[in-house]
């Protein structure tokens, strides 16, 4: 496999494992800040996609 092409999606894999962090944190800071059980049950979506996320990157 070609290395550019590699490094390429590498990067963007590092971009959505990120960006799921941010969310879950904006989630479950937002969830507690407003007693809001919908911010709080997606958070433990998004927490549940994060290992699904760095796992398809691992293989």
């Amino acid at each position: 496999m070609c290395p550019e092409i590699d490094n390429k999606i590498t990067s963007k894999f590092q971009i959505a494992i990120a960006l799921t962090a941010v969310t879950l944190l904006a989630e479950v800071i937002g969830g507690f800040w407003t007693n809001s059980l919908a911010l709080l049950s997606d958070a433990a979506h998004v927490f549940n996609h994060k290992p699904r996320v760095a796992c398809v990157h691992a293989h």
